[in-house]
């Protein structure tokens, strides 16, 4: 998964390669879109470090 998959504006995010091979576009809970966001950043605060 890239950030780029992620749609916060329509809650949507593209999953690649799923099941079948298919891509797909599902939903997005605001609960997962905040651990994202949280994951995302200290990621990139891990990678600034180095």
């Amino acid at each position: 998964m890239k950030v780029t998959d992620i749609d916060s504006a329509h809650m949507l995010i593209q999953v690649r390669h799923g099941k079948g091979a298919k891509d797909r576009t599902v939903m997005l809970s605001p609960q997962l879109l905040g651990i994202l966001r949280t994951y995302c950043t200290r990621c990139a605060d891990h990678t600034s470090e180095a």
